[in-house]
């Protein structure tokens, strides 16, 4: 990972986790077989790795560049570091309703349902003479917004919701439609939050008919049960 010093490039940083406190007695999909109720080891595996096919798979369909992406160091969850830019709300929308199908999809082959927190900046390339962000404050700044209390507050008052989704204000400006994000609330009053907000939040849950194709997630998932460790 580059040292603090280092600017970092143009493009966007998405952070990524899994919100774990959904019970599987909350899945929509009660009739398949558990996969995760044997190894909690295996079940954080899985969960990560569904995590990761999500993102992968709306990268892809969105047409963003995951093989040239850069993973970067994180404790839980993905990190990853975009060469291109979610600079418009088209994109970012696409984006968006794209992770909430994905995830509509995964949980009906599933009883443990997965529900993702996220959150977006975009990375600008330093003007000469100025100082910008480096790569880990801007990595520090999407922790401190996908583990916001007013976020997981929301996530927990909407249950519906599969994905919690912050963009920071680099990203709000050029790229949210009014009516579509509320302000994200860290510190301050609310006054004070919607005149110096840290980001903004929306919530979503793919309702309408499935974008994708049928199998599009069910071949790249591995739905097999893992093995029973209590046999």
């Amino acid at each position: 990972m580059p040292p603090a010093s280092t600017h970092p490039p143009a493009g966007t940083l998405i952070a990524v986790e899994p919100d774990l406190r959904t019970t599987a007695a909350e899945s929509p999909a009660p009739h398949h077989p558990p996969h995760f109720n044997r190894d909690p080891h295996e079940h954080q595996r899985l969960i990560h790795d569904h995590t990761e096919t999500v993102l992968h798979a709306a990268f892809v369909l969105t047409g963003l560049p995951w093989d040239t992406s850069r993973p970067l160091p994180r404790p839980t969850g993905l990190l990853i570091h975009c060469p291109a830019t979610l600079d418009n709300a088209e994109i970012l929308d696409t984006f968006t309703g794209h992770m909430a199908a994905l995830l509509q999809r995964r949980n009906r082959l599933f009883v443990d349902r997965l529900r993702l927190r996220a959150a977006v900046h975009a990375l600008q390339s330093p003007t000469p003479g100025a100082s910008s962000p480096s790569l880990e404050q801007a990595a520090q700044l999407l922790h401190r917004l996908i583990s916001a209390d007013d976020l997981q507050r929301q996530m927990t008052d909407n249950p519906d919701a599969d994905l919690g989704i912050v963009v920071t204000n680099t990203v709000a400006e050029h790229a949210t439609r009014p009516g579509h994000y509320r302000p994200l609330n860290l510190t301050g009053t609310p006054a004070e939050t919607a005149a110096r907000p840290a980001g903004s939040l929306r919530l979503t849950r793919h309702t309408g008919p499935e974008p994708v194709p049928h199998d599009f997630l069910a071949h790249t998932i591995d739905t097999r049960e893992p093995p029973d460790t209590q046999a």
